[in-house]
């Protein structure tokens, strides 16, 4: 199992506006916050690597400003994930 949490505040509504040079004005400011849970489980090791299949989901939290524009974003990823095999760190389990 694994999981990652993120908070950010960031400039996303008015990103890449251009302004006349000496016009100084604020910008709105919006946080996102996101928390993702997944697996992978490893399947038995083969003579060209190790595999395993998994996949998370995604949940987001955003600021007031950014429902309307971006609703309720979720996020589900099913993945199957390669690694070299051979020689001894093929071998080692914890």
């Amino acid at each position: 199992m694994y999981g990652r949490g993120e908070v950010v505040d960031k400039n996303i509504l008015t990103l890449g506006s251009l302004h006349p040079r000496g016009i100084i004005h604020f910008h709105q400011i919006s946080r996102v916050a996101a928390l993702t849970i997944g697996y992978v489980r490893n399947v038995p090791s083969t003579g060209w690597g190790r595999v395993g299949v998994g996949g998370d989901a995604t949940v987001f939290r955003l600021s007031d400003d950014l429902l309307r524009p971006y609703g309720s974003p979720q996020s589900f990823h099913p993945f199957m994930r390669w690694r070299r095999g051979g020689g001894a760190a093929a071998a080692h389990v914890h």
